[in-house]
């Protein structure tokens, strides 16, 4: 395959941004991609040049960007949104270009996710609790590290729909072996809006009937203040 189209992002220091393509033959740039009030980031081209992954934002407010599929330097109508209601980090195609891979921070964690173009299905890959620092992707193989309470940064293999999971480093086991670790338990409660508000609560290594009542005690308080300052 022969490169002959670079993609870019302009202008960097504004909040609305547009994509550009220069072609490297005919010495020329023009503009793709660009809309009022709109940041087109984070391009991803697959790897037959057909296709670009695009994070679209509306700009002037608080707004969390579309992942839009396009064909590369094509009609831009002939778009998929993949709708989710997550920051995304990473985007990364698979190799027959049928989906993306991207991480997302939510409910705590930061898993590592799986979304289908066709259907728009959109699946996580490693738990909710764990956070994926980083990860690559050759053919179905998938390599990431992963950051848990239990097993802290460690890397981790497994195939494209996150299944056969194998640990291919045991750097903390060693260290771990004769700590007792204090393990985040999820909570919830509602709001006088009728939200459900998450909260975590990691109780002290050894603690008596007297420190978890003190704790649960100090943990509404808090609640309560927090939710009182919203």
């Amino acid at each position: 395959l022969e490169f002959r189209r670079v993609l870019f992002r302009s202008p960097d220091r504004a909040l609305e941004s547009a994509l550009l393509i220069a072609d490297i033959e005919r010495n020329t740039i023009t503009t793709w991609l660009s809309s009022a009030g709109v940041s087109y980031s984070s391009p991803k081209i697959s790897p037959s040049g057909k296709w670009v992954a695009v994070q679209k934002g509306k700009t002037g407010f608080v707004d969390i960007p579309e992942l839009v599929i396009y064909p590369f330097g094509g009609n831009t109508q002939a778009k998929t949104d993949i709708p989710f209601d997550r920051n995304k980090s990473g985007i990364t195609w698979s190799s027959d270009e049928k989906s993306v891979f991207f991480t997302a921070q939510s409910n705590g964690g930061v898993p590592l996710y799986k979304a289908d173009i066709a259907s728009k299905k959109i699946v996580a890959l490693t738990p909710p609790d764990a956070g994926i620092a980083t990860f690559d992707l050759a053919k179905n193989n998938l390599v990431y590290a992963q950051n848990a309470v239990s097993s802290p940064s460690e890397i981790f293999s497994g195939d494209a729909d996150g299944k056969n999971k194998q640990s291919l480093s045991n750097l903390n086991t060693t260290w771990l072996a004769n700590k007792q670790l204090s393990i985040p338990e999820k909570r919830t409660f509602v709001n006088e809006e009728g939200m459900e508000v998450e909260y975590w609560i990691m109780k002290p290594i050894g603690r008596s009937v007297e420190h978890t009542s003190e704790l649960q005690s100090r943990q509404y308080l808090v609640c309560r203040l927090l939710l009182e300052k919203k």
